[in-house]
């Protein structure tokens, strides 16, 4: 006999309808052992499962935080990769050379990347 048939046996011979209520018969010591060992289990269960659940909480959390870290990386590397942030001249108000989007940009995305900014 399974658990769950176990259990349909001690609702059914232990409950009677009494219209829509129930009033409960007397049971036996070893139907009352054997439930109390079940709400035992179920607690364990319930125990167990907030824990794993707290766990992969956890680790999704973490995942993104690497992943977020990743894309901020990326993001750092492709404007610093990009041959054109190195060759496009940037000139001042008045005209004059000032440097490269690189040159001007002196690591701050690559700072803010690795700040978490």
């Amino acid at each position: 006999m399974t658990d769950r048939d176990r259990l349909e046996d001690i609702k059914n011979n232990h409950m009677v309808s009494n219209q829509g209520s129930y009033k409960t018969t007397s049971i036996g010591l070893d139907d009352m052992e054997w439930l109390i060992e079940q709400a035992d289990k179920t607690q364990k269960l319930e125990d167990s499962k907030a824990f794993y659940k707290h766990l992969s909480d956890s680790y999704v959390s973490y995942g993104n935080d690497k992943l977020d870290q990743v894309l901020r990386y990326r993001e750092a590397l492709k404007f610093y990769a990009d041959e054109n942030n190195h060759d496009s001249p940037i000139f001042d108000e008045h005209g004059q050379f000032d440097g490269s989007l690189v040159d001007k940009d002196n690591g701050e995305k690559a700072r803010q990347a690795l700040e978490n900014k």
